[in-house]
């Protein structure tokens, strides 16, 4: 947690990270980098709620970028394998209730991974992607409820 106004509080801002790489293997992803912050408590009366923006860089294997490129090939494409995939993200969580919380969010991800259409003739363009997500922790709700 990079800020915290008040220690008696979970507000505050907070950096996050992960580092993923593969050692050996035959593996789709070589690595997986992300970095974020997230602020907790972003409104006045609003303490448990958070807007967090995130990027990550998703490397493709050798393994995979020749076997996606082999795939377009095949399907009358260039060939043109994108190595790596770069994903941002703009989310914001409202917790509703102690059980309850929805979360809207927005990505844009640059050279979106092909691995899932590997015959596709075109590259997928890049992607505007709106999300939403609705939680329910239920034991939390079934406390409630009694």
């Amino acid at each position: 947690m990079l800020t915290r106004p008040d220690p008696n509080s979970a507000r505050g801002l907070s950096l996050f990270g992960v580092a993923m790489g593969n050692l050996s293997g035959r593996v789709e992803e070589s690595h997986f980098l992300e970095l974020g912050l997230l602020q907790t408590g972003t409104f006045r009366g609003r303490d448990r709620d958070t807007i967090g923006f995130m990027v990550n860089d998703q490397q493709f294997s050798d393994l995979a970028v020749a076997r996606m490129r082999a795939a377009q090939i095949s399907a009358g494409g260039d060939g043109n394998i994108k190595r790596h995939q770069y994903m941002m993200e703009l989310a914001y969580g409202a917790q509703l209730s102690p059980a309850i919380r929805i979360s809207p969010n927005v990505q844009y991800i640059l050279n979106p991974d092909q691995s899932g259409a590997p015959f596709r003739a075109k590259a997928i363009p890049n992607a505007l992607v709106f999300g939403f997500k609705f939680t329910v922790d239920a034991p939390t709700l079934l406390g409630e409820l009694r």
